[in-house]
């Protein structure tokens, strides 16, 4: 229940024109980078293994099953 919480306050925080321009572009960026390395444009080693790391981290704590 506090995730759930936790993860509606994400989606409906007030954000400044600034905060919606900043994660929009963020959000364009990620995107070009996946397309770039599912195309082998990019590979994943191009990225170095501490950025490797921490996107693999990321990753693992957002698909954890919610707890109930």
């Amino acid at each position: 229940m506090i995730d759930e919480r936790k993860r509606m306050n994400i989606v409906t925080r007030d954000m400044t024109e600034d905060e919606r321009r900043r994660v929009r572009k963020k959000k364009d960026e990620f995107a070009q980078l996946l397309d770039d390395l599912e195309a082998g444009r990019i590979f994943p080693e191009d990225l170095g293994a501490d950025q490797l790391k921490r996107l693999r981290a990321l990753s693992r704590i957002m698909h954890r099953e919610p707890t109930a």
